[in-house]
């Protein structure tokens, strides 16, 4: 789809009107001239909230998706950009050390899509992370599902200068997970 943003506007797509019937996405932009930002607001069909979701930048032949809750549903979105089939292999951190996730040792994505794996409850993550290895730079997002929320977890980046995380305590129980 092509977009022309005008100077000092915004403009919002509704991604699901330009792919009906498709399950999952990822929204690859490309800037033709000036500067351009985006974000994407994804809402569950369950009505349980809207996660802000911000673009990564650089894709990475290697992810973390760190800060899992320790209880809830996991589903992994890989996002494929290039025009051969990708290998991901997913790998749990927990605090004694790394081990394979069995059964997503070896995920196929296909050329110019995505794919969503759900991790299975036996891997026992323990709120911990997922490291995810492949074979030419992808972008993943981990969305976790439990009774009473849906979250978004995007990759971890590594701080390499010192960083701030600004969040509003507001009477709400903030984890910050390093």
């Amino acid at each position: 789809v092509g977009i022309t943003i005008r100077p000092g506007r915004t403009t919002t797509i509704k991604i699901g009107d330009h792919v009906p019937g498709e399950d999952v996405v990822a929204a690859q932009i490309v800037r033709r001239r000036q500067q351009v930002s985006a974000i994407a607001l994804s809402s569950d069909k369950e009505n349980q909230g809207t996660e802000l979701v911000l673009p990564q930048t650089e894709l990475s032949p290697k992810i973390m998706l760190a800060g899992l809750p320790n209880a809830g549903s996991t589903v992994l979105s890989l996002f494929n950009p290039h025009d051969e089939t990708v290998l991901v292999k997913a790998r749990g951190i927990r605090a004694n050390g790394s081990f394979d996730i069995q059964g997503l040792e070896e995920i196929a994505v296909k050329p110019y899509s995505t794919v969503r794996v759900a991790v299975p409850t036996k891997a026992k993550l323990g709120g911990h992370a997922i490291e995810l290895f492949a074979d030419k730079p992808i972008a993943a997002t981990a969305t976790v599902h439990t009774a009473k929320d849906v979250a978004m977890i995007g990759r971890a980046e590594e701080l390499v200068r010192p960083s701030a995380v600004p969040v509003s305590i507001a009477g709400q129980n903030v984890q910050l997970t390093l």
